[in-house]
């Protein structure tokens, strides 16, 4: 599993037309929210993933996806972590600098949440950034 993942699960925003297996989708992921579009009839069962049109609505409920999609997924985090690491140290003196102006937003927000889950998860290790050479 990603190092990244509750960061990308929860503040992410991410499109692809995507393939993976059988199936063909479009893929919009606004922090955390993902939205899905078939573009070919896939031939695994999507168990409570759809939505109507007029009267659906959104809730936590039971849903099942193929296995496949889960390696999709980690392979969009570890790119999202790819791209976050090529920040040159400039952006991050700038964004360490707002960060400590604003202690207390940043305490309080889901960027903030989503680094402490990670933490938890994979150490300390994978929110502490080190400078580049």
């Amino acid at each position: 599993m990603p190092t990244n993942i509750n960061r990308y699960f929860m503040r992410c925003i991410d499109i692809d037309i995507a393939y993976s297996g059988a199936v063909i989708f479009t893929y919009a992921k606004l922090g955390p929210f993902v939205i899905m579009g078939l573009v070919k009839n896939p031939k695994e069962k999507w168990v409570g993933t759809k939505v109507h049109l007029r009267f659906g609505s959104v809730s936590a409920r039971r849903f099942e996806l193929p296995l496949g999609l889960m390696n999709y997924i980690f392979d969009r985090a570890r790119n999202y972590q790819s791209i976050y690491e090529q920040v040159s140290d400039a952006q991050w003196e700038r964004i360490d600098q707002t960060i400590m102006s604003n202690l207390d937003r940043v305490s309080a927000s889901q960027e903030f949440e989503a680094m402490a889950q990670d933490a938890l998860l994979f150490g300390e290790q994978v929110v502490i950034r080190s400078p580049k050479d």
